[in-house]
């Protein structure tokens, strides 16, 4: 839940999927401390194509969004990565059909 105008609360859509996927991160992540140096986060998003692909291209020119993607990644993996994503310094992203979807993360320290 969140604040709106006049005090109206609204529901996060997204709160589940990213309670889910940072459950995931925190899986992969295992015991290991949070980060708190400055990082570089690198993103790679595997979309399955779809049927009918105009041009035989492996970049994702199409919904959803990568900044989007992005955003929603940082935010899951907000308390379990680090405390807070102001420690990231670079954040490269990139959107690519593959038949195996996925996210592949790769997080640098800077320092």
């Amino acid at each position: 839940m969140r604040a709106g105008k006049c005090g109206k609360r609204f529901f996060d859509q997204q709160s589940h999927e990213k309670l889910a996927f940072g459950l995931y991160l925190s899986q992969q992540h295992a015991d290991a401390p949070l980060y708190t140096q400055p990082l570089m986060i690198e993103m790679m998003f595997y979309i399955a194509p779809p049927k009918t692909v105009k041009k035989r291209t492996p970049y994702v020119s199409t919904f959803p969004d990568i900044d989007n993607l992005m955003k929603f990644v940082l935010d899951a993996a907000k308390d379990v990565l680090y405390d807070d994503d102001r420690i990231v310094c670079i954040l490269q992203g990139t959107k690519l059909y593959d038949l195996n979807p996925r996210v592949e993360l790769t997080v640098t320290e800077l320092v």
